[in-house]
């Protein structure tokens, strides 16, 4: 049974990764990085979701709704010096795609990257600098932005601390200070 769902959970995997990079890659439209109707088949290789009673695990939990006041850290990550992490420790990244206070992923994307949503003013920690705000996304939830670039998490990090989003499709990166 474990053996099945280690296979189930490394078949998401490969597929999140195959649908991230063709729903976040630049394609030159200008679409913010969303799937078009050309893309179609490499889409629907993502494995369907088990269906079982499981609790929801931590990212899901942490993208899940926004908190009433999102907090920002600086974390010291060994491979990448000092990044940008949400209170539970889950990094940060940003779009190249997007620019100063318009998010370009939506849709697909948005699954695949969430935004750091928040109800209320961002508080930014210690070590944290640069001006923290929220911007009004197209659905009308706040993303919290640093110095106007909108912040997201990665639903492939599986637990805080985790950066393999970092560098993903040439154009997704940790925000590292210093």
């Amino acid at each position: 049974m474990r053996k099945t769902w280690m296979l189930l959970l490394v078949g998401l995997i490969a597929g999140a990764l195959t649908l991230g990079a063709v729903a976040c890659s630049d394609n030159n439209d200008n679409d913010g990085g969303n799937p078009t109707a050309t893309q179609g088949p490499a889409a629907t290789s993502m494995p369907e979701e088990p269906t079982s009673m499981e609790e929801p695990t931590a990212m899901e939990e942490a993208t899940s709704a926004p908190s009433a006041s999102a907090t920002v850290i600086a974390t010291e990550n060994a491979e990448l010096g000092t990044i940008l992490t949400t209170s539970d420790g889950y990094t940060l990244y940003v779009f190249d795609n997007d620019s100063e206070g318009v998010s370009a992923c939506t849709g697909s994307c948005a699954d695949l990257w969430p935004p750091l949503t928040a109800a209320g003013t961002p508080t930014a920690g210690d070590g944290v600098s640069g001006t923290l705000d929220v911007i009004t996304r197209d659905d009308g939830s706040m993303q919290v932005t640093l110095d106007g670039q909108p912040l997201y998490l990665y639903s492939g990090d599986a637990a805080p601390g985790d950066t393999t989003g970092d560098g993903f499709g040439g154009v997704w990166h940790a925000v590292t200070l210093g």
